[in-house]
């Protein structure tokens, strides 16, 4: 398989509390495959309050390594967005733990995540 025909998955991380700092989830692709991440993005489900939260999506050795600042705004719930700053050229290994983190921006608030990846 190669990058011009990849395996589309999108992983949902439901009720995130994006007021907490460190890891909201971990992924791992298919077996053997490699992976880009092409979007992310959210729906809060609990207002997000006091500050905006970003939604960081990396490995245990570099926490932005593949999207960086998907910020979260203060907003109430039924909100939505994407569009995540992805890391060009960044492909994650094959095998490889991919790890979802927030930077606990907000004093509360929680949403549904979406990480799409693209695996070949």
């Amino acid at each position: 398989m190669s990058y011009s025909n990849p395996t589309t998955i999108c992983y949902t991380i439901r009720a995130a509390a994006v007021d907490t700092g460190g890891t909201l989830d971990t992924i791992i692709g298919p077996s053997g495959m490699k992976g880009r991440v092409v979007d992310v993005g959210y729906v809060v489900t609990v207002d997000i309050v006091g500050a905006a939260s970003s939604i960081i999506v990396g490995s245990s050795g570099d926490t932005n390594a593949y999207a960086t600042a998907l910020s979260i705004p203060v907003s109430s719930a039924g909100a939505g967005g994407n569009g995540a700053t992805l890391v060009a050229d960044h492909e994650i290994v094959a095998d490889t733990l991919v790890i979802v983190t927030t930077d606990n921006g907000a004093t509360s608030g929680d949403a549904d995540l979406f990480v799409t990846i693209d695996w070949y």
